[in-house]
């Protein structure tokens, strides 16, 4: 099997999964996918700039400052000014921000069982090393 194969494979199972965590999990916080994101990236390096940001999630500044006022508003990130620069102006993840990412990991986690079922010991030692190597890359 070709990686083209299996990526059309994943592309189409991956969408149906999130789909229905749409519906329990990012409705009930008021948030959208998109807004979900920036608290990810955020917290991948504690401490991000907005430009950073913009260019990470290859949106506009104006974009990035429309979704951080919004996570802003609802307590799961927050604005630092720069002590060396007044106008470079930072994001990080607040405390009720990175409970809000581990009760989406555990809600995946959750999501994903049914269909991790169906694999045997062996295949989930298997995806769980391709996972981690992809993880890394």
């Amino acid at each position: 099997m070709n990686s083209r194969v299996l990526s059309l494979a994943l592309a189409s199972m991956v969408p149906g999964v999130i789909r229905g965590m749409h519906l329990d999990f990012f409705s009930a916080r008021r948030v959208t996918q998109t807004q979900f994101m920036m608290p990810m990236a955020v917290r991948s390096q504690k401490k991000r700039s907005m430009s950073d940001l913009a260019g990470d999630m290859k949106v506009s500044m104006p974009t990035v400052t429309g979704i951080i006022e919004r996570l802003v508003r609802l307590g799961y990130v927050r604005r630092v000014q720069d002590a060396g620069d007044r106008r470079r102006i930072s994001v990080e993840a607040t405390a009720q921000g990175d409970q809000f990412i581990r009760d989406f990991q555990k809600a995946a986690a959750h999501r994903w069982s049914p269909v991790l079922e169906t694999l045997d010991e062996a295949e989930c030692r298997t995806l769980h090393k391709i996972l981690l190597k992809l993880q890394a890359h």
